[in-house]
């Protein structure tokens, strides 16, 4: 079987993939492994800056121009 072929070219997307992105992020992504071993320095940095989450905030003025009529939790 072929690969497939990107529409804008007559590369494939393989090909294409393999241009755009370093082999170790395909490897990762394109993996038969449920789990994939984080790297030492990857933990260590995560451990010294925590996890980057930003808090939450809600949409009420989308919601409002939207219409809904959901519960609000104030």
């Amino acid at each position: 079987m072929r690969p497939p072929i990107d529409n804008s070219s007559d590369r494939s997307s393989i090909e294409l993939l393999n241009s755009l992105l370093p082999r170790e992020v395909l490897r990762q992504e394109f993996t038969f492994n449920r789990y994939e071993r984080i790297p030492d320095e990857v933990r260590e940095i995560y451990a010294q800056i925590g996890r980057p989450t930003p808090p939450l905030f809600r949409a009420r003025r989308l919601e409002d121009f939207l219409g809904y009529r959901g519960a609000r939790y104030s």
